[in-house]
């Protein structure tokens, strides 16, 4: 996961007991960097201003690019975050869950689809996937559109200042077929706002 010049990737690494370590390393600027690392998962689910959200088994922390944890929020059921200015996201079974990014103060909840996963947040609209469904969710509203119904499960998405990217995969003729669609930011506002 990335933002402007921050990357953030996990990698995994089992030893010859089969004992697995994950680690967290961000790349800023040309420097590489050990942010954290633990003998269960993690993964690096978003990144913005210099801090990176990160899913383990007992929940969501916010690092900073230089290896400080900001924020600890337990919540082991987590499948997926984003952080994002003000916000840090975390996506739960039927949910997100809205926290304050500096205090880890708890916001409030927003109801979300069945089977929802894929989260990402920019200006006030978080979007996820729900199996076929792309969604876009206001969160000062709550409102909740599907801006977007595919003919096979959703692969990935996206959400930056120009608008959205998703992506599902395909079979044509025995082979295997990518497709990635962009929707403007400005469509998605009105998506969400009418």
């Amino acid at each position: 996961t990335g933002a402007a010049d921050l990357l953030a990737a996990t990698i995994a690494a089992v030893d010859a007991s089969g004992s697995a370590t994950t680690t967290l390393r961000v790349l800023r600027g040309t420097r590489l960097r050990t942010v954290a690392s633990s003998p269960g998962s993690l993964a690096a689910s978003s990144a913005d201003d210099g801090r990176v959200a990160v899913q383990g088994e007992s929940g969501v922390a916010l690092y900073s690019d230089q290896g400080v944890l900001l924020r600890s929020i337990a919540t082991p059921a987590a499948k997926g975050a984003a952080v994002r200015k003000d916000y840090l996201l975390v996506l739960a079974e039927r949910r997100i869950d809205i926290f304050d990014a500096n205090t880890g103060a708890f916001v409030r909840s927003l109801p979300v689809a069945a089977g929802a996963s894929l989260l990402d947040l920019h200006s006030g609209i978080a979007v996820y996937a729900a199996l076929r469904e792309v969604h876009a969710l206001r969160l000062a509203t709550g409102r909740d559109v599907v801006v977007a119904t595919l003919p096979r499960r959703v692969a990935g998405l996206a959400i930056e200042a120009p608008g959205l990217v998703y992506a599902y995969n395909g079979v044509k003729s025995g082979r295997a077929i990518g497709t990635v669609v962009f929707l403007p930011m400005q469509r998605l506002i009105e998506a969400v706002s009418s």
